[in-house]
Order: structure tokens, then C-alpha cells, then sequence
């Protein structure tokens, strides 16, 4: 549908607390979508190669995600290193990283400036996985 409307790539959002990212920090859930790294990210996993399979040659196919959760013991960047590993392997061509969005009281652990000008989140989602990144969120003035 996305190349009938003129677009040549999809872009997954798997992020901002949407159902989609609950998944990711869901430790204490049961069934084959809770528990292990291997559960938790099986739902964006299962999509992602459900996409590419549907996708016509040369789409692009970007998978958005809040690349840490900013919260001990929730969703961390180690564990989107991880993720984006296995995206790759299953076509996604470009991981978005931005963060936060899912937990209530979760604290920025570093400043806007920090955040853009030498970016750990999707340098370290990207590089690992050595894919293509972007990078998002915190915007607060218009020079940002």
C-alpha cells in the first residue's frame, strides 16, 4: 500500500509507551511475549519480518524505537544493541532511536545538548548493529 501511495519506505513506530513498546519492558508478563529479552521483543521481531516479506525491492524499512526507558531495570540501551542486531538480520534497514515514553517517573540522564550533539543512544543502537540510524526526540526551541 505504502508504494501505491508513492512512498518508498515504512517506518515501524515502536516507541512513546505504544503498545507495541510496553512489550519491550515487559518483564513480569506471561506467555510467549513476557518474561526473556527473546519474548519480550518477539512481537516487533514477528512484525518486522511480517513487513519485510511485504515489502516490494528497493523499499526501506525503519523501525523506530525508545531506545532506554530511563528507569533501572526497564528497557536499556544494551538491550536495544541487542535488538537492533536482530532487526538487521531480518531487514530492517534504518533504526530510529529516541527514548522515554513509557515510564511515568522515568529521569533524562543526560541534557538536550548531550543528547543531540553526541547522541549514545543511536550511535550505540546503530554502530553495534551497523545499520543506519536516526535520531529524535527533546526538541525544546526552534534551533533545536
Amino acid at each position: 500500500m505504502a508504494q501505491q501511495l508513492g512512498f518508498d519506505f515504512v517506518d515501524i513506530k515502536h516507541c512513546h509507551g505504544y503498545l507495541g513498546h510496553e512489550f519491550l519492558s515487559a518483564h513480569t508478563r506471561e506467555g510467549k511475549y513476557g518474561g526473556s529479552f527473546e519474548n519480550r521483543t518477539r512481537f516487533l521481531r514477528e512484525c518486522v519480518a511480517a513487513v519485510r516479506r511485504a515489502l516490494p525491492e528497493p523499499s526501506l524499512l525503519f523501525v523506530r524505537i525508545s531506545a532506554t526507558d530511563w528507569t533501572d531495570g526497564g528497557w536499556d540501551i544494551d538491550q536495544s544493541v541487542e535488538l537492533a542486531r536482530r532487526l538487521k538480520t531480518i531487514g530492517a534497514d534504518v533504526i530510529d532511536c529516541s527514548s522515554g515514553g513509557n515510564v511515568e517517573k522515568a529521569r533524562f540522564k543526560t541534557s538536550v545538548e548531550d543528547f543531540y550533539l553526541s547522541n549514545p543512544i543511536a550511535r550505540a543502537s546503530a554502530v553495534m548493529a551497523e545499520c543506519s540510524r536516526l535520531a529524535s526526540g527533546q526538541m525544546l526551541t526552534a534551533a533545536e
